[in-house]
Protein backbone atom coordinates (compact mmCIF):
# COMPACT_ATOMS: atom_id res chain seq x y z
CA UNK A 1 0.00 0.00 0.00
CA UNK A 2 1.10 3.54 -0.98
CA UNK A 3 -0.35 6.64 0.39
CA UNK A 4 0.17 9.96 -1.84
CA UNK A 5 0.08 11.67 1.20
CA UNK A 6 -1.28 12.61 5.21
CA UNK A 7 -2.18 15.62 6.22
CA UNK A 8 -2.33 15.89 10.18
CA UNK A 9 -5.12 18.06 11.54
CA UNK A 10 -6.89 19.01 14.75
CA UNK A 11 -8.99 16.27 16.19
CA UNK A 12 -11.62 18.45 17.04
CA UNK A 13 -14.74 18.89 14.58
CA UNK A 14 -13.49 21.23 12.64
CA UNK A 15 -11.00 19.52 11.26
CA UNK A 16 -10.95 19.46 6.86
CA UNK A 17 -13.25 17.07 5.36
CA UNK A 18 -9.78 16.41 3.17
CA UNK A 19 -7.63 15.72 6.42
CA UNK A 20 -6.76 12.69 8.41
CA UNK A 21 -6.61 13.42 12.38
CA UNK A 22 -3.97 11.79 13.60
CA UNK A 23 -6.49 9.26 15.24
CA UNK A 24 -7.51 8.53 11.66
CA UNK A 25 -3.45 7.97 10.93
CA UNK A 26 -2.92 6.02 13.68
CA UNK A 27 -5.17 3.65 12.91
CA UNK A 28 -4.70 3.32 8.93
CA UNK A 29 -1.26 2.71 10.20
CA UNK A 30 -1.80 0.18 12.60
CA UNK A 31 -4.15 -1.82 10.46
CA UNK A 32 -2.45 -1.79 7.25
CA UNK A 33 1.73 -1.81 8.53
CA UNK A 34 3.98 -2.99 7.83
CA UNK A 35 2.47 -2.68 4.08
CA UNK A 36 2.61 0.63 4.11
CA UNK A 37 6.16 1.85 2.76
CA UNK A 38 5.39 5.19 1.44
CA UNK A 39 3.75 8.24 3.05
CA UNK A 40 3.60 12.13 2.75
CA UNK A 41 3.00 14.28 5.90
CA UNK A 42 2.02 17.59 6.46
CA UNK A 43 0.61 19.19 9.78
CA UNK A 44 -1.24 21.67 9.66
CA UNK A 45 -3.41 24.18 11.42
CA UNK A 46 -3.50 22.67 14.92
CA UNK A 47 -5.66 24.05 16.93
CA UNK A 48 -6.01 23.89 21.06
CA UNK A 49 -6.78 21.40 22.56
CA UNK A 50 -3.93 19.67 20.57
CA UNK A 51 -4.28 15.95 19.44
CA UNK A 52 -3.37 13.30 22.77
CA UNK A 53 0.42 13.11 23.07
CA UNK A 54 0.33 9.14 22.68
CA UNK A 55 -1.35 9.72 18.93
CA UNK A 56 1.80 11.59 17.89
CA UNK A 57 4.02 8.93 19.80
CA UNK A 58 3.07 5.68 18.30
CA UNK A 59 2.27 7.20 14.71
CA UNK A 60 5.82 8.49 14.90
CA UNK A 61 6.85 4.64 16.02
CA UNK A 62 4.83 2.75 13.76
CA UNK A 63 6.60 5.04 10.40
CA UNK A 64 10.28 4.99 11.73
CA UNK A 65 9.75 1.15 11.74
CA UNK A 66 7.93 0.16 8.42
CA UNK A 67 7.79 3.39 6.34
CA UNK A 68 9.91 5.36 4.02
CA UNK A 69 8.82 9.06 4.38
CA UNK A 70 9.02 11.11 1.05
CA UNK A 71 7.76 14.61 2.14
CA UNK A 72 7.18 15.71 5.20
CA UNK A 73 5.36 19.71 5.41
CA UNK A 74 5.91 21.77 7.79
CA UNK A 75 3.11 24.72 7.88
CA UNK A 76 1.05 27.19 9.16
CA UNK A 77 2.56 28.80 12.57
CA UNK A 78 5.62 27.84 14.55
CA UNK A 79 3.70 25.92 17.24
CA UNK A 80 4.49 22.95 15.47
CA UNK A 81 7.77 22.96 16.16
CA UNK A 82 8.25 23.83 19.62
CA UNK A 83 5.47 21.65 20.71
CA UNK A 84 6.99 18.36 22.29
CA UNK A 85 4.00 16.52 20.47
CA UNK A 86 5.62 17.34 16.98
CA UNK A 87 9.18 17.10 18.51
CA UNK A 88 8.96 13.94 19.71
CA UNK A 89 7.24 12.44 16.31
CA UNK A 90 10.42 14.33 14.51
CA UNK A 91 12.75 12.49 16.36
CA UNK A 92 11.22 9.19 15.39
CA UNK A 93 11.61 10.09 11.98
CA UNK A 94 15.06 11.14 12.22
CA UNK A 95 15.72 7.59 13.20
CA UNK A 96 14.66 6.17 9.99
CA UNK A 97 16.67 8.29 8.05
CA UNK A 98 14.18 8.24 4.95
CA UNK A 99 12.56 11.62 4.72
CA UNK A 100 13.53 12.67 0.95
CA UNK A 101 11.79 16.27 0.94
CA UNK A 102 11.26 18.90 3.84
CA UNK A 103 9.07 21.75 2.83
CA UNK A 104 8.77 24.46 5.75
CA UNK A 105 5.31 26.70 4.00
CA UNK A 106 3.86 29.70 5.60
CA UNK A 107 6.37 30.09 9.21
CA UNK A 108 5.93 32.55 11.82
CA UNK A 109 6.06 36.55 9.90
CA UNK A 110 7.63 37.94 13.20
CA UNK A 111 11.17 38.41 13.93
CA UNK A 112 12.61 34.65 15.21
CA UNK A 113 10.08 32.88 14.65
CA UNK A 114 11.71 31.01 11.49
CA UNK A 115 15.40 31.11 13.09
CA UNK A 116 13.94 29.50 16.28
CA UNK A 117 12.11 26.84 13.84
CA UNK A 118 14.97 25.95 11.96
CA UNK A 119 17.31 25.68 15.25
CA UNK A 120 14.63 23.21 16.34
CA UNK A 121 14.82 21.48 13.09
CA UNK A 122 18.68 21.39 13.06
CA UNK A 123 19.19 17.43 14.68
CA UNK A 124 16.64 16.26 11.22
CA UNK A 125 19.01 18.54 9.06
CA UNK A 126 21.96 17.07 10.21
CA UNK A 127 20.79 13.47 10.93
CA UNK A 128 18.81 12.71 7.64
CA UNK A 129 21.14 11.31 5.23
CA UNK A 130 18.45 10.87 2.48
CA UNK A 131 17.83 14.70 2.21
CA UNK A 132 17.65 15.07 -1.43
CA UNK A 133 15.27 18.52 -1.56
CA UNK A 134 14.30 21.63 0.40
CA UNK A 135 11.54 23.59 0.09
CA UNK A 136 10.40 26.89 1.72
CA UNK A 137 7.58 28.68 0.52
CA UNK A 138 5.80 31.95 1.86
CA UNK A 139 8.64 32.26 4.20
CA UNK A 140 10.17 35.75 5.81
CA UNK A 141 13.84 34.91 4.90
CA UNK A 142 14.99 38.65 5.16
CA UNK A 143 14.83 37.81 9.07
CA UNK A 144 18.49 38.87 10.35
CA UNK A 145 20.39 35.21 10.44
CA UNK A 146 18.12 32.88 8.59
CA UNK A 147 19.88 32.49 5.81
CA UNK A 148 23.27 32.39 7.56
CA UNK A 149 21.50 29.65 10.21
CA UNK A 150 20.45 27.55 6.91
CA UNK A 151 23.62 27.58 5.03
CA UNK A 152 25.45 27.06 8.32
CA UNK A 153 23.20 23.95 9.05
CA UNK A 154 23.82 22.25 5.60
CA UNK A 155 27.61 22.59 5.84
CA UNK A 156 27.97 20.36 8.51
CA UNK A 157 25.78 17.71 6.38
CA UNK A 158 28.28 14.52 4.92
CA UNK A 159 25.94 14.91 2.11
CA UNK A 160 24.87 17.44 -0.31
CA UNK A 161 21.19 18.04 -0.89
CA UNK A 162 20.24 17.87 -4.62
CA UNK A 163 17.52 20.69 -4.71
CA UNK A 164 16.47 24.14 -3.36
CA UNK A 165 13.48 25.56 -3.44
CA UNK A 166 13.03 28.90 -2.01
CA UNK A 167 9.43 30.82 -3.14
CA UNK A 168 8.05 33.84 -2.31
CA UNK A 169 10.34 34.24 0.40
CA UNK A 170 11.30 37.27 0.19
CA UNK A 171 14.46 36.86 -0.85
CA UNK A 172 16.47 39.93 -2.09
CA UNK A 173 20.07 40.34 -3.19
CA UNK A 174 21.67 40.37 0.26
CA UNK A 175 20.00 37.01 0.99
CA UNK A 176 21.37 35.88 -2.48
CA UNK A 177 25.36 37.18 -1.72
CA UNK A 178 25.25 35.04 1.47
CA UNK A 179 23.46 31.80 0.26
CA UNK A 180 25.61 31.28 -3.04
CA UNK A 181 28.69 32.25 -0.94
CA UNK A 182 28.26 29.83 1.52
CA UNK A 183 27.81 27.03 -1.54
CA UNK A 184 30.86 28.44 -3.09
CA UNK A 185 32.88 28.12 0.31
CA UNK A 186 31.23 24.76 0.66
CA UNK A 187 31.07 23.25 -2.52
CA UNK A 188 30.13 19.44 -1.64
CA UNK A 189 27.04 21.32 -0.40
CA UNK A 190 25.83 23.15 -3.54
CA UNK A 191 22.60 21.79 -4.94
CA UNK A 192 21.89 20.56 -8.69
CA UNK A 193 18.43 22.51 -9.20
CA UNK A 194 18.21 26.02 -7.19
CA UNK A 195 14.95 27.30 -7.82
CA UNK A 196 14.27 30.81 -6.59
CA UNK A 197 10.98 32.60 -8.07
CA UNK A 198 8.75 34.56 -7.10
CA UNK A 199 11.59 36.71 -4.54
CA UNK A 200 13.14 40.08 -4.64
CA UNK A 201 16.23 39.53 -6.90
CA UNK A 202 17.34 42.37 -8.78
CA UNK A 203 20.31 42.86 -11.30
CA UNK A 204 22.80 42.70 -8.11
CA UNK A 205 21.67 39.52 -7.14
CA UNK A 206 21.88 38.44 -10.92
CA UNK A 207 25.66 39.41 -11.01
CA UNK A 208 26.00 37.56 -7.56
CA UNK A 209 24.47 34.73 -9.48
CA UNK A 210 26.44 34.80 -12.52
CA UNK A 211 29.82 34.50 -10.25
CA UNK A 212 28.43 31.65 -8.94
CA UNK A 213 27.69 30.03 -12.48
CA UNK A 214 31.17 30.71 -13.46
CA UNK A 215 32.88 28.75 -10.84
CA UNK A 216 34.14 25.89 -12.21
CA UNK A 217 33.20 23.76 -9.08
CA UNK A 218 29.82 24.27 -9.54
CA UNK A 219 27.74 21.67 -11.03
CA UNK A 220 24.10 23.22 -11.44
CA UNK A 221 21.43 21.71 -13.93
CA UNK A 222 18.24 23.82 -13.05
CA UNK A 223 18.16 27.34 -12.54
CA UNK A 224 14.88 28.96 -12.14
CA UNK A 225 13.66 32.27 -11.22
CA UNK A 226 10.33 33.20 -12.62
CA UNK A 227 8.39 36.13 -11.15
CA UNK A 228 11.53 38.47 -9.79
CA UNK A 229 10.00 41.77 -11.02
CA UNK A 230 13.24 43.66 -10.20
CA UNK A 231 15.87 42.06 -12.21
CA UNK A 232 16.41 44.19 -15.75
CA UNK A 233 18.11 43.26 -18.91
CA UNK A 234 21.33 43.94 -17.60
CA UNK A 235 20.69 41.27 -15.40
CA UNK A 236 19.80 38.84 -17.18
CA UNK A 237 22.87 39.55 -19.76
CA UNK A 238 25.14 38.68 -16.82
CA UNK A 239 23.52 35.52 -16.56
CA UNK A 240 23.57 34.67 -20.02
CA UNK A 241 26.99 35.28 -20.04
CA UNK A 242 27.84 33.49 -17.18
CA UNK A 243 25.69 30.05 -18.66
CA UNK A 244 27.63 30.87 -22.27
CA UNK A 245 31.19 30.65 -20.35
CA UNK A 246 30.26 26.95 -18.87
CA UNK A 247 32.00 23.59 -19.24
CA UNK A 248 28.12 22.14 -19.38
CA UNK A 249 25.08 23.78 -20.09
CA UNK A 250 21.87 23.59 -17.74
CA UNK A 251 19.62 21.27 -18.18
CA UNK A 252 16.66 23.84 -18.14
CA UNK A 253 16.58 27.71 -17.21
CA UNK A 254 13.54 29.19 -16.20
CA UNK A 255 13.30 33.36 -16.72
CA UNK A 256 9.48 33.29 -17.21
CA UNK A 257 6.96 36.26 -16.18
CA UNK A 258 9.66 38.77 -15.46
CA UNK A 259 9.43 42.13 -17.15
CA UNK A 260 13.12 42.90 -18.86
CA UNK A 261 11.25 46.06 -20.15
CA UNK A 262 13.05 45.17 -23.31
CA UNK A 263 14.30 42.49 -26.23
CA UNK A 264 15.48 39.94 -24.23
CA UNK A 265 16.21 37.78 -27.07
CA UNK A 266 19.17 40.70 -28.09
CA UNK A 267 21.28 39.96 -25.43
CA UNK A 268 20.64 36.16 -25.61
CA UNK A 269 22.07 35.96 -29.08
CA UNK A 270 24.85 38.17 -28.21
CA UNK A 271 25.87 35.83 -25.36
CA UNK A 272 25.55 32.53 -27.61
CA UNK A 273 26.70 33.44 -30.78
CA UNK A 274 29.72 31.29 -30.60
CA UNK A 275 28.47 27.98 -29.48
CA UNK A 276 24.66 27.60 -29.25
CA UNK A 277 24.75 24.48 -27.84
CA UNK A 278 25.30 25.76 -24.68
CA UNK A 279 22.31 27.33 -24.58
CA UNK A 280 20.10 24.87 -21.84
CA UNK A 281 18.23 22.32 -23.28
CA UNK A 282 14.80 23.48 -21.46
CA UNK A 283 14.21 27.27 -21.98
CA UNK A 284 11.38 29.02 -20.69
CA UNK A 285 10.87 32.59 -21.37
CA UNK A 286 6.93 32.88 -20.92
CA UNK A 287 5.58 36.59 -20.86
CA UNK A 288 9.25 37.94 -20.59
CA UNK A 289 10.60 39.47 -23.87
CA UNK A 290 8.89 41.80 -26.47
CA UNK A 291 11.27 41.83 -30.08
CA UNK A 292 11.06 42.64 -33.69
CA UNK A 293 10.56 40.22 -36.34
CA UNK A 294 14.30 40.38 -37.32
CA UNK A 295 15.12 39.40 -33.49
CA UNK A 296 12.88 36.23 -33.47
CA UNK A 297 14.74 35.22 -36.91
CA UNK A 298 18.12 35.79 -35.52
CA UNK A 299 16.92 33.81 -32.69
CA UNK A 300 15.47 31.11 -34.73
CA UNK A 301 18.89 30.66 -36.59
CA UNK A 302 20.89 30.53 -33.71
CA UNK A 303 18.92 27.74 -31.97
CA UNK A 304 18.94 25.92 -35.86
CA UNK A 305 22.57 25.72 -35.45
CA UNK A 306 22.71 23.37 -32.38
CA UNK A 307 23.98 20.05 -32.88
CA UNK A 308 20.80 18.47 -31.02
CA UNK A 309 17.57 19.95 -30.94
CA UNK A 310 15.91 21.61 -27.67
CA UNK A 311 13.98 19.44 -25.52
CA UNK A 312 11.48 22.68 -24.82
CA UNK A 313 11.19 26.06 -25.32
CA UNK A 314 8.14 27.80 -24.14
CA UNK A 315 7.97 31.70 -25.44
CA UNK A 316 3.69 31.86 -24.48
CA UNK A 317 2.54 35.54 -24.21
CA UNK A 318 5.03 37.27 -25.57
CA UNK A 319 2.65 38.95 -27.80
CA UNK A 320 4.51 37.03 -30.81
CA UNK A 321 2.90 38.43 -34.11
CA UNK A 322 2.64 36.36 -37.01
CA UNK A 323 4.80 37.46 -38.86
CA UNK A 324 7.53 36.87 -35.97
CA UNK A 325 6.20 33.67 -35.69
CA UNK A 326 6.74 32.77 -39.12
CA UNK A 327 10.10 34.60 -38.78
CA UNK A 328 11.26 32.29 -35.86
CA UNK A 329 9.84 29.07 -37.44
CA UNK A 330 11.48 29.52 -40.71
CA UNK A 331 14.33 29.93 -39.52
CA UNK A 332 15.12 25.84 -38.59
CA UNK A 333 13.82 25.09 -42.58
CA UNK A 334 17.39 24.68 -43.64
CA UNK A 335 18.30 21.99 -40.46
CA UNK A 336 14.66 20.66 -39.45
CA UNK A 337 16.21 18.25 -36.91
CA UNK A 338 16.93 20.91 -35.15
CA UNK A 339 13.55 22.09 -34.61
CA UNK A 340 13.04 21.89 -30.55
CA UNK A 341 11.11 18.82 -29.93
CA UNK A 342 8.39 20.99 -27.65
CA UNK A 343 8.00 24.44 -28.98
CA UNK A 344 5.46 26.62 -26.76
CA UNK A 345 3.99 29.51 -27.92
Amino acid sequence: MELASLILNDDGEDAADSSLTTADVLRLLEENSPSVNHVNIMFSEFTNPMPPYENFERVGRIIAQNTIVTTLVLSTGPWFVFDGHILRLLDHLCKNRSIRCLELREIGDSDGELVQSITCLEPFFEKNDELKCIVGRKLNMRQSNVISLLVTILSRRQFSVEEIQLIDCKIGDEEIQILLSAFKKHPTIGPKKICLDSNRIGDEGCRTISEYLEDKRVEIELLSLSDNSRITLTGFQHIAKALAGRRRALRKLDVSRNNFGGNLLTPFVEAFSSDPDMIPDELDLTSSTSADTQSWRIFGKLLARRRFPMTAIRLGCNSISHIDLSAFVTAFNSRPRSTPKILDL
